[in-house]
């Protein structure tokens, strides 16, 4: 299905940048869903969960949800399952 999608690679000078002076502060303004596989290879489960803790200390948890779905492989999250992620998190407030 996603066959056709283009990859492209990081330039490196941006690459080398955002690890040296991007930290994640969790000061999100607006409501923010992630939905992550729990038996994602590339990502563990303890990358979003850290974020979640992110967000809490900074005072903004009200606005993120995290979801997740049992399933093998990155990114390997259904159309149903997103659509259903959105409709059980349709009443968060700004």
């Amino acid at each position: 299905m996603n066959a056709a999608i283009p990859r492209y690679s990081g330039a490196p000078r941006a690459i080398a940048y955002l690890r040296s002076y991007y930290t994640p502060t969790g000061r999100i303004l607006n409501p923010m869903l992630a939905v992550h596989t729990s038996y994602d290879p590339l990502v563990p489960v303890m990358i979003p969960n850290m974020y979640a803790s992110t967000v809490e200390a900074a005072g903004t948890e009200r606005l993120f949800v995290q979801k997740y779905v049992k399933h093998d492989g990155h990114c390997n999250i259904q159309p149903e399952e997103i659509s259903r992620a959105f409709a059980e998190t349709a009443g968060l407030e700004e």
